[in-house]
């Protein structure tokens, strides 16, 4: 079954200059109470008196504490400016004709690193405790202004950044990662997220089983979390963060009861201090079948630039993406454990960084001086090629082990070492993921797999029990050396479980090969005769093979077809 995710950079816009049309302007400026300092990055919005104080326009405060707004027509208005860690000002309602300009001054309290009190009302959004109703709406308050400043800066690019996306594959048990590709844009950029309408997501849920078997997930946006729609379908209650999350207080959001389509949840968490949002972490309250739902979901994370705009700084989404079947078609006799799920599981994690003129300092290049060494750990692998996902630059190990990469950027580097007995079983034979700092000189040692990581990879995560091994083959074409996929692999062995003394019974496991002409064959005997035979059911063999394992060892067989059709 195929799969898809959407998670992807915005278009890049040419910025031009705009400025406000003839018409009703309101204008003013925004100071702090106690030193009339100029506050920057305030939100600013004009509301509709006479109409539950319906949005009108926004913008956030330049520099200079200016403002700027345009009415859509003469009426009754009030002006909002919200400052993080401030409670709300409010104007009261105040008249505007047509083509007029009118200058108002707005004094907003000093940030005091307290949460602001605020009226609660019988249309506040839902607390899964009512007792939590005033710190719910106090919070979701602070972090909603962060959201509407996200939204506003983007809509006026107020910054032009370095865009970083990157797509990469994990393996579902470790989140190693498997492959990586980067590219790098320069531009205004505007928003991180492909999504779909929040009220579109609100009635179809936020992943879809569509034609063809396809599954998409979508993930909230700003603009999303913002929405009528999201609270109406959302429940909220206060946490406090814990571990990672230390020194955050969190609003967590859980579907509300009765929802009967796929919905996300998770929980926004501000400064425990400042009451800034930092980031929002989400997930999907249910996901298709055989799909681990903790590892699925994602993370958007905010930043406030000095000139008060405010942009998703880093963002990425984590989907499942199932691959074509390689297990088995029949099972005969007393088998071994087989893994009978009709696909193999990876993740795709597609994401990004945004790095601004105002958040970027000189770069200084990083570099990394390694080892790779054998899975005891002692002896070191030499002629191994360890790569950098993403890149084509490789250094191949010294007869010590040694490897080395130089004027590296700082930020996420995955490096992947490549060594013969390994590449055999499709896998690498070792990885990791690093954070460089700028201009750190990193000192590391990568161990390659032993037989029991080894097992776990093949093996869909299940370790082989005593007295079991791992047989993996790979069936090549006798003149071109190709791998054959499709081919019909069965291994038999003789079982004297259950079976009169002296006697002993076939046992057979059969499995197709995949498009790399591999096969494995998990929690087989060991230490006894195996025979692996590759063609039909009845007939002349195209391949016969015998071999053996160890208790809990790995062993890799390469098979060269007989002519003939494998799969006939």
């Amino acid at each position: 079954m195929p799969w898809a995710r959407v998670l992807a950079i915005g278009t890049l816009l040419c910025s031009t200059a705009s400025s406000l049309a003839l018409g009703q302007v309101v204008r003013g400026r925004v100071t702090q109470e106690t030193s009339a300092a100029p506050v920057a990055g305030a939100l600013i919005e004009l509301l509709f008196a006479d109409s539950a104080d319906a949005r009108a326009a926004s913008v956030l405060s330049d520099p200079a504490g200016g403002f700027e707004l345009r009415a859509p027509g003469g009426g009754r208005y009030r002006l909002s400016a919200k400052r993080i860690g401030v409670r709300r000002y409010t104007s009261a309602p105040f008249l505007v004709a047509a083509g007029e300009t009118r200058t108002q001054a707005i004094v907003l309290a000093a940030v005091d690193y307290r949460l602001p009190t605020v009226v609660v009302t019988a249309s506040a959004i839902c607390a899964v405790r009512p007792t939590d109703r005033a710190r719910v709406t106090a919070l979701w308050d602070e972090a909603r202004t962060a959201l509407d400043a996200a939204e506003i800066s983007l809509r006026d690019k107020l910054f032009s950044a370095n865009v970083t996306r990157y797509v990469r594959t994990l393996d579902p048990t470790t989140l190693r990662v498997i492959t990586e590709t980067r590219s790098v844009v320069r531009g205004v950029v505007a928003a991180p997220f492909n999504s779909l309408p929040a009220d579109s997501l609100s009635k179809g849920g936020y992943w879809r089983e569509e034609a063809g078997g396809r599954t998409t997930y979508y993930g909230p946006d700003p603009s999303v979390l913002l929405s009528d729609a999201f609270l109406d379908d959302h429940c909220f209650r206060p946490v406090v963060g814990a571990k990672e999350r230390a020194g955050l207080t969190g609003l967590a959001f859980v579907p509300t009861a009765g929802r009967r389509v796929p919905t996300v949840v998770g929980t926004l968490w501000l400064d425990a201090q400042s009451y800034e949002l930092r980031l929002v972490e989400f997930g999907y309250d249910r996901v298709s079948a055989g799909v681990d739902s903790s590892v699925v979901g994602g993370e958007l994370h905010f930043a406030r630039l000095p000139n008060g705009a405010w942009l998703v700084r880093r963002w990425f989404l984590r989907v499942p993406v199932k691959g074509r079947s390689n297990q088995p078609v029949t099972t005969e006799g007393s088998s071994p454990w087989v893994l009978l799920r009709p696909t193999e599981p990876t993740l795709s994690e597609e994401g990004g960084e945004v790095t601004t003129d105002e958040m970027r300092p000189p770069a200084r290049p990083a570099s990394i001086d390694g080892v790779l060494r054998d899975s005891t750990g002692r002896t070191p692998i030499a002629g191994a090629v360890v790569g950098i996902g993403g890149s084509s630059r490789v250094s191949t190990t010294d007869a010590l082990g040694r490897f080395a990469f130089e004027a590296l950027p700082p930020g996420p580097v995955a490096l992947v070492g490549h060594a013969p007995g390994y590449d055999a079983f499709g896998v690498s034979a070792a990885s990791a993921n690093v954070q460089l700092a700028d201009g750190e000189r990193r000192t590391l040692t990568l161990t390659a797999l032993d037989a029991r990581a080894l097992t776990l990879l093949l093996c869909d995560g299940r370790a082989a029990s005593w007295g079991r091994g791992t047989v993996h083959a790979t069936l090549r074409d006798p003149v071109t050396g190709a791998p054959v996929a499709g081919a019909r692999v069965t291994m038999q062995w003789l079982s004297t479980i259950g079976q009169p003394a002296g006697d002993s019974v076939a046992q057979r496991v059969t499995r197709v090969s995949d498009a790399q002409g591999q096969v494995t064959f998990c929690e087989v005997p060991s230490d006894r005769r195996l025979t692996l035979r590759v063609g039909p059911a009845n007939g002349g063999a195209l391949a016969r093979v015998e071999t053996s394992i160890a208790a809990r060892a790995v062993r890799h067989v390469d098979v060269t077809l007989a002519a003939g059709r494998p799969n006939e």
